[in-house]
């Protein structure tokens, strides 16, 4: 939050939605109206795209054969399309949600893995068009990315120490 002046918020996956269990709010920019313990579409925010992008493709057949909702004209309700975007998130790192859950706020995610390489959450910034934008994305995916490689090697670390301590 520090670094980019945005709303940060920590997620997990929960069936087929994405919960949120931690936020920082910004104090420099408008209230994202986000708080721990919503329930969000994965098919449709950041993190949620984050989360889904070490999915088999059978886990991605049954959420589309339970459905993709509809938030707006933005929401990814093709099988076709959502997939494209599942493979773009995996080759770049980082997923993007451009007013797809709600008019006028962008979120950048990243996934957060642990020390099997297994994605177990996702950290990403909220923010409105004004400040997630073409001009502010490079710098901002750079701080999203970083900070899940960041947390994630913490978790390796600290799995690493547990082991050494129990033998």
């Amino acid at each position: 939050m520090r670094q980019t002046n945005l709303t940060v918020h920590m997620s997990i996956q929960e069936q087929n939605e994405v919960v949120i269990i931690e936020k920082v709010e910004s104090p420099y920019t408008p209230k994202v109206e986000n708080w721990v313990g919503k329930r969000m579409g994965i098919h449709c925010t950041a993190a949620g795209k984050a989360l889904m992008s070490d999915w088999h493709e059978d886990d991605i057949n049954r959420l589309i054969n339970h459905g993709l909702p509809r938030y707006n004209e933005n929401t990814i309700v093709s099988p076709k399309k959502l997939r494209e975007e599942l493979l773009t998130v995996r080759n770049q790192g980082y997923s993007l949600d451009l007013e797809e859950e709600t008019i006028g706020s962008r979120c950048i995610g990243a996934p957060i893995k642990n020390g099997m390489g297994l994605i177990i959450a996702a950290v990403s910034i909220a923010g409105y068009k004004q400040q997630i934008h073409n001009e502010t994305l490079n710098q901002l995916v750079a701080r999203v990315k970083k900070t899940a490689s960041g947390i994630s090697t913490s978790l390796i670390n600290e799995i690493e120490i547990s082991d050494f301590e129990n033998r």
